[in-house]
């Protein structure tokens, strides 16, 4: 007797309109697919995992499956909406699930939802494997599961218009229960399409902070797996994308490194790392307590992590109303200060418009962060996720949140003739924060971005932090200067600021309307783009008006903090001259340079020397040098390979900037002359 087939399609989708959205494997359907593969009886399962959503509209008519799952992620809500109302159309007997982070906590939400999407038939809530599995069994054993009584987790709208919302269930005892979709082999095919491992070593987290999904009830049990299993996939991984640097491993975890079982999955890491030379770059949402350990961790790597001081805010009465608490201000900073090790990156992340922040508070927590020696700060701006206790009507209203509307970078397309795109909902104004606050706090994300975060004026800072100078002032002269100024930087501040507010839409209608009359510019990224990348990308393409205003901000401080005119004018020359011989890189994303082409550039100081030993000071290092540059065929290849990457390369030029992969693009310096002044 031939056995029953049941045909399943599960997708995590991506736009890929202006390069891939997500680069990472899709770990929740993988799971999710192999889960069901293993428990399902009575029917063979042909299972596909879909992220492009042209090839799946292609396999809706073509091969025709039973049931189409849609995993349900803001960046592609509509898109996923839209994909499995095609199914429905294509199949009116297939069964559409949907499940993800975007499904509504709240019960009005949820049955407004569901009469306002007929053409998705169940919604899963919460931890998605063993309720899929159930949903799909009853379809094999001939059972329309919409028709039975209660199947935890979900809810739906029957066929008699009634809504039901069933309890919420069980977690799974371990993530050992859940069959790897590496090694059963259903990654295989993303592997040759370049998409980056992303594994789960945890899940779950403790905390509540009111922004993130992750504050539920139902996700705050941590569950791990076995070291055995975290091992096997690092190997299967590590087999196929050995030595090749450029790729990535992501984490699922929501707070790696603070238990004892990261310690030992960062061991079988180090050990891959050692056999395979993979993975150079490791990314993950790092633990908010237990920093010793995440030091551990990262030390024990053989090319360490990010440190990660994600505070959020330091303001009190913010911390409150959000339901979070940080270790202390001391602790962090021992933190950075053992765990910025060999130059390793050390990071924190505030986000403007909470509850309660004002824009002095939030300018208070941006100095405490770089008092504590942090290479970045990261600030972002307040977005409302569904299900999140941020996004409910009571605290929309207990701060009086006005919001509105952007497309989510990069996040749309046009699919069978319609234009579908992603919106975020963004605070631009609260209680005690205005829109004027907002636009301000925006600039002053863009200023942080290229002047603090990139590392072209780290030997600025430097300079002036070894004067007694504290770096903020020289980020608010910075900021003021290209607020006055009269050519490209203050143009490029100008149209940022505009661009800044242009992509803010009243309603998800007004925005919807805009990209179906102009979708030209969504296609252009003169609307649409990343703000913050875009406009990163165009200051690394006029570095030598930059690198002007910003050396001369910090001659007039350092004038004014009393150091002789003529000394100051040495130093920022020299500096601003160094930044430019390391750091003008742009020209070569389209003219590769020369192996073996030198250049030769004098200084008043051995710059080069300084800047590698932070035991000396710019004084220590008055000597008259030279320097030798060039690049190797070695360094050719590494700047040929990184703009290979990625599906676009607009996109890739970006994320050279955003993720600091441009140390390739950077000269070798041999010192080739010194004598004494």
């Amino acid at each position: 007797m031939t056995a029953k087939t049941i045909k399943i399609a599960l997708c995590d989708l991506r736009h890929s309109t202006r390069g891939l959205h997500a680069s990472q494997m899709p770990i929740g359907i993988g799971q999710i697919g192999a889960y069901a593969v293993e428990n399902i009886e009575g029917a063979e399962v042909d299972i596909r995992l879909y992220y492009q959503v042209e090839k799946i509209l292609a396999d809706l008519e073509e091969w025709k499956p039973d049931v189409v799952g849609g995993a349900f992620y803001g960046w592609a809500r509509n898109l996923t909406l839209f994909t499995l109302g095609r199914a429905k159309e294509l199949n009116p007997d297939c069964l559409t699930v949907l499940g993800g982070p975007e499904i509504d906590m709240d019960s009005t939400d949820r049955e407004e939802f569901v009469r306002a999407n007929p053409h998705i038939d169940i919604c899963v809530a919460g931890e998605g494997e063993d309720t899929f599995r159930e949903i799909v069994q009853y379809r094999v054993d001939g059972i329309d599961p919409r028709s039975v009584d209660v199947i935890e987790g979900t809810f739906l709208r029957r066929d008699d218009d009634s809504y039901a919302e069933h309890p919420q269930r069980p977690k799974l005892p371990s993530l050992d229960v859940i069959p790897s979709p590496y090694l059963t082999g259903l990654f295989d095919e993303f592997f040759e399409q370049s998409l980056m491992p992303f594994i789960e070593t945890s899940r779950g987290c403790p905390y509540r902070c009111s922004f993130c999904r992750q504050s539920l009830k139902m996700h705050q049990k941590v569950r791990f797996g076995t070291n055995e299993k975290v091992a096997r996939e690092l190997d299967y991984c590590a087999e196929k994308y050995a030595g090749k640097h450029g790729m990535r491993l992501y984490l699922a975890d929501s707070n790696f490194g603070m238990y004892p079982q990261s310690l030992d999955a960062a061991k079988e890491m180090r050990r891959v790392q050692d056999e395979y030379d993979w993975p150079r770059y490791i990314a993950a949402s790092m633990g908010k307590n237990a920093k010793h350990r995440i030091i551990e961790v990262s030390k024990t790597l053989k090319w360490g992590m990010h440190l990660t001081m994600s505070v959020q805010s330091f303001n009190p009465a913010t911390l409150k109303a959000i339901d979070r608490d940080n270790i202390s201000i001391d602790a962090m900073t021992q933190s950075v200060s053992e765990g910025t090790h060999d130059g390793e990156d050390s990071y924190s992340e505030l986000i403007f418009n909470l509850p309660m922040e004002t824009r002095e508070s939030f300018e208070a927590g941006i100095r405490k962060c770089i008092d504590m020696g942090l290479n970045r700060v990261i600030i972002m701006t307040l977005s409302l996720l569904k299900g999140t206790p941020l996004a409910t009507r009571e605290t929309r209203e207990l701060y009086k949140f006005k919001t509105m509307y952007r497309i989510i970078p990069r996040a749309f397309g046009k699919y069978e003739g319609k234009v579908v795109l992603e919106p975020e909902e963004v605070v631009i104004e609260n209680s005690t924060m205005s829109f004027e606050d907002h636009m301000y706090l925006r600039k002053l994300q863009l200023i942080l971005q290229v002047v603090f975060n990139a590392d072209h004026f780290n030997v600025v800072r430097r300079a002036l932090v070894e004067n007694g100078i504290d770096p903020w002032l020289w980020i608010q002269r910075v900021l003021a200067d290209a607020e006055k100024d009269s050519g490209s930087v203050g143009d490029m501040l100008r149209r940022y600021t505009e661009e800044a507010q242009d992509e803010l839409y009243p309603t998800l209608e007004a925005m919807q309307k805009f990209a179906e009359e102009n979708y030209d510019k969504l296609l252009s990224g003169e609307r649409g783009d990343n703000l913050m990348n875009k406009y990163t990308v165009e200051f690394g393409t006029d570095m030598q008006a930059w690198g002007e205003l910003v050396t001369n901000a910090a001659r007039d401080i350092l004038i004014e903090d009393g150091v002789a005119v003529a000394e100051a004018t040495r130093i920022c020359d020299n500096l601003e001259r160094f930044i430019l011989m390391k750091f003008d890189f742009s020209k070569y994303f389209d003219v590769l340079p020369v192996a073996g082409e030198k250049t030769r550039i004098q200084f008043d100081y051995n710059l080069e020397r300084w800047a590698d030993n932070h035991d000396l000071r710019l004084e220590d290092c008055a000597d008259l040098v030279e320097y030798e540059l060039s690049f190797s065929e070695k360094k050719i290849k590494a700047i040929r390979d990184t703009l290979a990457m990625g599906h676009d390369r607009s996109q890739t030029i970006q994320f050279v900037y955003r993720d600091r992969r441009y140390h390739s693009f950077l000269p070798s310096i041999t010192e080739v002359v010194q004598a004494a002044e």
